[in-house]
């Protein structure tokens, strides 16, 4: 075991890895390590943050509260028609998930009291749909996204 273990110390010695990566001072016996960093531009964070929601969503959807996502879709759609900013799950999504589901949560509230809404031969919309909006922003704020 000794023979290996100096034949292992010998090839980290000598291995680009020790040259490039640490440099001991003669001079001054310590040793400095270089360390990687990563820059995440604002278009990068809306990619991480939209996937965030995306798998967030999917979480939600597997809930006690069953699919909703044709709902969601619905009152998205009607949400933007009237003039409300909505994300969406695509890489150029700009708008914020967090806030976004409190708002539809209102929108579908006002909808179950409106008797247009059911007259357009949309789907029903109960109080599952309120505990979705409910689960979908635990599942936002458990996966940190914005």
């Amino acid at each position: 075991m000794e023979i290996n273990n100096n034949l292992n110390y010998k090839n980290i010695i000598n291995s680009d890895f020790y040259k490039n990566d640490l440099s001991i001072s003669d001079n001054k016996s310590t040793v400095n390590t270089t360390t990687d960093s990563i820059e995440i531009n604002e278009t990068d964070f809306n990619v991480i943050n939209t996937k965030k929601a995306y798998d967030a969503f999917k979480d939600a959807n597997k809930g006690e509260v069953g699919d909703n996502s044709v709902l969601y879709a619905i009152i998205k759609d009607m949400m933007k028609d009237d003039g409300i900013d909505v994300p969406d799950f695509t890489s150029n999504n700009t708008t914020a998930f967090l806030p976004f589901i409190d708002k539809m949560k209102e929108y579908a509230k006002n909808l179950m009291t409106d008797p247009n809404y059911h007259q357009v031969g949309a789907m029903p919309l109960t109080d599952e749909f309120l505990e979705f909006c409910d689960l979908f922003k635990e599942k936002l704020i458990q996966y940190d996204c914005k």
